[in-house]
């Protein structure tokens, strides 16, 4: 599909300029439709479609497979990178001195699910970054005989700063060191392929660069980290044969699937399907090029209008979000309001102005916004 043909997807642009898909992405007309679908079936009838459900699941299952380059039994759905990362915190077993790694630019969704083992005498390093960014280098130096797991952010939610990932893994690799990913503010924006980084786990939620229902994730689990893991929650979904419902000797399905637990989020698993669906039809790579080169054009005019552009990294080093700033915190609140009021929506974060477009946004967006930028300064 031609970029120009899936802007048609999103009705809204003739009236607002949505520039924030780093917080929350809109639904396409295809999201709409498929949940529509379901609802409506749903009420006038198709109650008891459990069994269809479950098909549709099945293909998502695959679908998100195929767009990270994994098996689809490697993937369980959750509802959101919170979760995901739970499960993984949750399910490993602990001794006192244990230390987990973290970038101090994380966001708390990668920082939460980690926090709440210090109760079992783990310890949380918070690294500090390097000209915004958290290298391998970084890791190296804080890493000691006690380090077992490196939780890292593709993207970092507030610079845009995107890791190099495999060096990551070849060290914790090297070093017996799990190595999860927090996707989701890279994943439907660029390309990310499991099987080229070697990542233990992968979590993220859908509604940032997804563009799915809010609600939806999943989780990739290699086959080595899930043997380790011990599930925190069972529910009669997580075995063999759930329908031999006074079974309870059964053994847990031997896929990811045995952390799904029990009744699923079906209407955000159609909706999600239906997102995933246009972003395999419009292709990753195509899209990458696309926001690099609209957000390339942002990094490039801005300073001409006195803000300072904070995302300074190179192509290979970004994604979809660039963080600008005209000196003044204060300023910069004052501007997103005004910006607000005329139906722009970006975000105020840490004192500074971050834009995120996607896929379906064009050069003419990035005019219009630089345009009301100057008329609100």
């Amino acid at each position: 599909m031609e970029l120009e043909a899936a802007r048609d997807l999103f009705p809204f642009v003739t009236e607002q300029l949505y520039l924030n898909h780093a917080a929350s992405s809109p639904l396409s007309l295809r999201v709409e439709e498929a949940i529509r679908r379901y609802v409506s079936d749903r009420t006038r009838g198709g109650i008891n479609n459990f069994k269809r459900d479950m098909q549709e699941i099945a293909a998502l299952r695959s679908a998100l497979a195929e767009l990270i380059g994994a098996d689809p039994e490697r993937i369980a759905l959750t509802s959101n990178t919170t979760h995901g990362l739970n499960i993984i915190a949750s399910g490993l077993s602990w001794s006192e001195g244990d230390e987990i790694l973290l970038s101090e630019m994380e966001f708390p969704a990668n920082v939460y699910p980690f926090l709440n083992l210090r109760r079992q005498g783990v310890t949380i390093k918070h690294l500090p970054s390097t000209d915004g960014k958290i290298t391998i280098e970084d890791f190296a130096e804080h890493t000691t005989e006690r380090t077992r797991l490196i939780s890292l952010s593709y993207v970092q939610y507030l610079n845009g700063y995107r890791a190099d990932l495999t060096s990551v893994s070849d060290f914790c690799n090297a070093n017996d060191i799990l190595f999860i990913v927090d996707a989701i503010q890279g994943l439907g924006a660029i390309p990310l392929d499991v099987d080229h980084i070697r990542c233990d786990a992968l979590a993220t939620g859908g509604h940032k660069w997804l563009m799915s229902p809010r609600g939806t994730g999943f989780l990739y689990l290699s086959e080595a980290l899930q043997e380790r893991l011990t599930p925190a929650y069972l529910g009669w979904l997580s075995v063999e044969n759930p329908f031999h419902f006074h079974d309870y000797k059964q053994k847990l399905k031997p896929t990811a699937e045995q952390f799904e637990l029990a009744t699923p989020n079906t209407i955000g698993a159609y909706g999600m399907h239906a997102a995933v669906q246009l972003l395999q039809e419009v292709g990753l790579q195509k899209i990458e090029r696309h926001i690099l080169d609209i957000t390339g054009y942002l990094r490039n005019e801005l300073p001409k209008r006195g803000y300072e552009v904070k995302t300074t990294f190179t192509d290979q080093e970004r994604a979809g979000i660039l963080l600008f700033s005209c000196g003044d915190p204060q300023e910069n609140k004052r501007i997103f309001g005004k910006l607000s009021g005329k139906n722009v929506t970006i975000s105020y974060r840490e004192g500074a102005l971050r834009v995120a477009p996607h896929f379906y946004n064009t050069r003419a967006d990035m005019d219009r916004f630089i345009g009301i930028l100057e008329e609100v300064s």
